[in-house]
C-alpha cells in the first residue's frame, strides 16, 4: 500500500511463461479448360469444364507454466510450477466439378447452362454431394432487322432472365457424428474427500441429425438493357427473386423425458425479392471534355415462408415474419409530472415493465386498452401492445458516381446511401444514451444534456443551482445509476427513441494526371499515373454526432436486444477513418 506495506488480503500471481505453435496449411486447385468453334459463322459455341478442390488443416499446440527460477531465463526447464498442455485441432476440404455451355446466334440470341457438383466435409456420406444447375438467356433486339425503324430513339435493347441454384454449406462441421467430450477434471463428486480421484472421464454424446445436407439458394432474375442517344444514356432495370430452402431450422419438440437437446433440420425456407434500377450519362465533347455520371437504386425485402414456430413465439423467426422487424412498444412522451403519473398509474398497470415509476420515466401507451402494458403472451396471435415500429434492414440503396477528365486530369467521386433504416439503441450504446448505470462508461456531449431535471440544483448535484436547474421538458428520459431502473427506460424498443438510421456518404473521389505518351514513351514505359484519394470524406446522417451509420453498433451487450431483432445492442463503434492517400502507378 502507500505505506509500503503487504495487504492482508492481498493475492501474489506468480510469473509465468507461454509458448503456442500454430500450423496452418491451405491446399487449393483448380483445373478447367474450354473450347471454342462455331457451325456456318453463325452458331458460335463454347464448352468449359474442370474441377476445384481445396483442403485445410489448422493445429496448434500450447505450454503454460508458472514460477520461473529467473525471467531472463524464459524457458520452461527453467520453470519449476505446474505445466498445463492444451492443443486444437481443426480441418476443412471441399471438392467441386463444374460444367458450362455458352451459345451465341449472330449475336442475337444469347444462351448459356451451367452445373456444378459440390461435395463439403460437413456432411455425412451419402448427403454430402449437391447438384447446382443455372440457366441464363438473352436476347438482342437491336440486332434485329426490325429495329433499325427503331434505332434513331432507343439505340440497343436487350431483354436477358436467368435461373439458377447455388448451395451452402455453412453449418458447423462434425454435426452428423456422436462425438464423446473428454475432460481432464478430477471426479471429487464421486469419491470420498482425501480418497484417491481418477483423472479424466467421458460424457454421454449428444443427439445428432445424420440427414443435415446442403441449403439451396434458387435465384431467378428478369432484366432489360437499354441504350439512346447515341448510346450516350443508357438504362438497366433488373427484378430478383431468391428462395433459400432446406435452411436449417428448429426441430419439432419431443417429450421432456427425452433428456436432451433435440438436433436441428433442414427444414425452412426464406424468400429475398429485390429489384435494381441504374442510369449512366457518358458524352465526350470535341474539345477534349469529358465527363460521365450514373445513378443506381436498389432494395430488397426478405420473409420467412416456412419455419417450425407452432407457438408463433416473437423471439425468433415465424412464418410471415419480415427479416429485420422491431417489435417495440408505443411511446409518445415522458411522464412530466407527479400528477400524470398517478393518474396514469391508476388506470393502466406498468409492472410488467417494471415496478417502481418516477417523473421522467417513459410514458408506453396501453395500445390494445385491456388496461395494462405488456407483450401478451409474446407470440404473432397475442403479442399485447407491441406492434412492429420498424425495420433494421437497409432499403432503398443507391449510389451516384461521376467523373470529368481533360487532357490527362481526371477526378472521379462516388456517393453512397441508404433511404431507409431504422435502428433502436439498447441501454449498452453509451454513445447514443450519454448516462448509462455505469458512471465509468457515460459518454457525455452537449446534446446529452437535455435531459429530465424536476428538482432545484444544487453545489453538488443538477446542471445549474436552484431552479434554473429545472429540465421538464426534456428530451432524454431520467438518469439512474441502478441498472434496473434504467432498464425500464431503454432496454424496450419503442417509438419515441427509434432511429432513422439512413445516410449518405462521399465514400470516394480520386484526382489523377496520366503522363502523355510522349513522356512515358522515353522512359520506356506503358503507362504513368499519379492521383490522390481521399475516403470517406463526408457523412450525412440524423444519427447523433459520433455514431457510424455504416456500422454503428460494437460488440453485443448479450441482453435483450436479440428480442426485438434489432442490430442496437451493445457498445458503439468508432466509426469509418477517413483516409487520405496519394498514389504511383507505373506500367511496363
Amino acid at each position: 500500500d502507500v505505506n509500503n506495506q503487504p495487504y492482508e488480503n492481498g493475492i501474489s500471481i506468480p510469473n509465468n511463461l507461454t509458448r503456442r505453435k500454430y500450423i496452418k496449411k491451405y491446399w487449393t486447385t483448380n483445373i478447367y479448360s474450354s473450347y471454342d468453334f462455331n457451325i456456318n459463322e453463325d452458331h458460335n459455341f463454347t464448352l468449359l469444364a474442370g474441377m476445384q478442390f481445396e483442403r485445410g488443416d489448422e493445429s496448434w499446440v500450447q505450454g503454460y507454466k508458472t514460477d520461473l527460477i529467473s525471467e531472463k531465463v524464459p524457458s520452461f526447464p527453467t520453470a519449476t510450477g505446474d505445466a498445463l498442455l492444451s492443443e486444437a485441432l481443426a480441418h476443412n476440404a471441399t471438392e467441386s466439378y463444374f460444367a458450362r455451355l455458352n451459345y451465341n446466334y449472330k449475336e442475337k440470341y444469347l444462351f448459356e447452362a451451367n452445373v456444378r457438383y459440390d461435395g463439403s466435409y460437413v456432411f455425412r456420406n451419402g448427403k454430402r454431394w449437391g447438384t447446382f444447375p443455372s440457366f441464363s438467356v438473352g436476347w438482342n433486339l437491336y440486332n434485329e432487322a426490325f429495329w433499325k425503324n427503331i434505332e434513331p430513339y432507343v439505340n440497343t435493347m436487350k431483354i436477358r432472365a436467368s435461373w439458377g441454384q447455388l448451395g451452402n454449406q455453412n453449418i458447423s462441421p462434425y454435426g452428423d457424428l456422436e462425438l464423446i467430450p473428454i475432460s481432464a477434471d478430477k471426479l471429487n463428486w464421486i469419491f470420498n474427500y482425501g480418497s484417491t480421484k481418477p483423472v479424466g472421464y467421458t460424457s454421454g454424446p449428444s443427439l445428432v441429425n445424420r440427414n443435415l445436407t446442403w441449403e439451396t439458394a434458387t435465384t431467378t432474375n428478369v432484366g432489360v438493357d437499354l441504350s439512346f442517344l447515341n448510346n450516350r444514356l443508357s438504362a438497366t432495370a433488373d427484378w430478383f427473386e431468391r428462395r433459400t430452402t432446406d435452411m436449417v431450422g428448429p426441430s419439432q419438440a419431443m417429450p421432456g423425458v427425452l433428456g436432451a437437446s433435440v438436433p436441428k433440420e433442414n427444414n425452412s425456407t426464406l424468400r429475398t425479392r429485390g429489384w435494381e434500377i441504374s442510369l449512366t450519362w457518358k458524352h465526350a465533347l470535341d474539345n477534349g471534355w469529358a465527363y460521365n455520371i450514373g445513378v443506381s437504386l436498389y432494395d430488397y425485402k426478405s420473409v420467412v415462408t416456412k419455419y417450425f414456430n407452432p407457438t408463433g413465439t416473437l423471439s425468433t423467426w415465424y412464418e410471415g415474419a419480415e427479416v429485420g422487424d422491431i417489435w417495440g412498444y408505443t411511446v409518445n412522451d415522458l411522464f412530466r409530472t407527479k400528477e400524470e403519473l398517478d393518474s396514469y398509474l391508476s388506470k393502466v398497470d406498468l409492472t410488467h415493465i417494471a415496478a417502481n415509476w418516477n417523473t421522467g420515466d417513459l410514458k408506453y401507451e396501453d395500445t390494445n386498452n385491456d388496461g395494462k402494458v405488456n407483450n401478451g403472451t409474446n407470440t404473432i396471435d397475442d403479442h399485447g401492445d407491441l406492434s412492429v415500429i420498424g425495420n433494421d434492414q437497409p432499403h432503398y440503396q443507391y449510389t451516384i458516381n461521376g467523373g470529368i477528365s481533360y487532357k490527362g486530369f481526371d477526378f472521379s467521386m462516388l456517393w453512397r446511401g441508404v433511404g431507409k433504416k431504422d435502428m433502436y439503441f439498447y441501454r449498452m450504446s453509451n454513445i447514443f444514451w450519454g448516462f448509462t448505470n455505469g458512471w465509468w462508461e457515460s459518454c457525455l456531449t452537449p446534446g446529452h444534456l437535455d435531459y429530465f431535471r424536476d428538482q432545484p440544483g444544487t453545489k453538488y448535484s443538477g446542471l445549474y443551482e436552484g431552479d434554473a436547474n429545472i429540465n421538464t421538458d426534456s428530451y432524454w428520459p431520467r438518469p439512474y445509476l441502478n441498472s434496473t431502473e434504467e432498464a425500464k427506460n431503454k432496454n424496450n424498443a419503442n417509438t419515441r427513441y427509434l432511429q432513422n438510421a439512413a445516410y449518405l456518404r462521399l465514400q470516394n473521389v480520386q484526382l489523377g494526371y496520366n503522363f502523355p505518351r510522349s513522356i512515358t514513351s522515353k522512359m520506356h514505359l506503358e503507362k504513368l499515373r499519379i492521383y490522390f484519394s481521399g475516403e470517406n470524406l463526408l457523412t450525412f446522417s440524423k444519427l447523433p454526432n459520433g455514431i457510424d451509420p455504416v456500422a454503428p453498433v460494437g460488440f453485443p451487450e448479450g441482453g435483450n436486444g436479440g428480442y426485438f431483432g434489432t442490430a442496437g445492442t451493445g457498445r458503439l463503434t468508432y466509426g469509418a477513418d477517413r483516409v487520405y492517400s496519394i498514389g504511383l502507378t507505373v506500367t511496363y
